[in-house]
């Protein structure tokens, strides 16, 4: 119940970040992030559908079920 999203996301960025400046003398995270809370309204298979497309739509797999990172603990790929 006291969990803190933010402050979760920033202290990964920051220890990952330092850790991939130290080994490639590069960026590895954008300035911010998007966050988005479900409302009751919404329809959730869409938004995750949505989430499943990224890779897609910044060419890193023509398919949802071939990019090996995809998953998740409530839907599988092929429900897509």
């Amino acid at each position: 119940a006291d969990s803190d999203i933010r402050n979760l996301i920033l202290r990964f960025k920051q220890k990952t970040a330092y850790k991939y400046k130290m080994l490639y003398q590069e960026k590895l995270w954008q300035e911010n992030y998007y966050e988005h809370v479900l409302r009751k309204d919404e329809d959730t298979k869409s938004i995750v559908k949505y989430i499943f497309e990224n890779p897609i739509r910044k060419g890193l797999s023509c398919n949802i079920l071939n990019y090996p990172y995809s998953g998740s603990f409530e839907f599988t790929l092929d429900e897509f």
